[in-house]
């Protein structure tokens, strides 16, 4: 079996420090109204796509990521 290529996407550095110092690859968006950052060349050879809930940013965090990971057109999975 091939294993998933997966991409935590995290608002804010210090949970993306976390989550690479465990071993992840993650990326950092520098708050909620930035997610025009993430680009589709960046997920090229990503098939899941993690949204790291931040509990001050929350759920706004999360529509801004799924709205732009559709805009750029990703077709990999995405959870939450």
């Amino acid at each position: 079996a091939q294993e998933r290529r997966v991409l935590f996407v995290t608002e804010g550095e210090s949970d993306c420090w976390t989550l690479n110092q465990c071993g992840h690859v993650a990326v950092a968006v520098p708050g909620t109204s930035a997610v025009r950052c993430i680009v589709a060349e960046d997920l090229d050879s990503i098939d899941l796509v993690y949204v790291a809930i931040d509990r001050k940013e929350g759920d706004r965090f999360e529509e801004n990521v799924l709205a732009r990971l559709a805009e750029i057109g990703f077709s990999g999975a995405v959870k939450s």
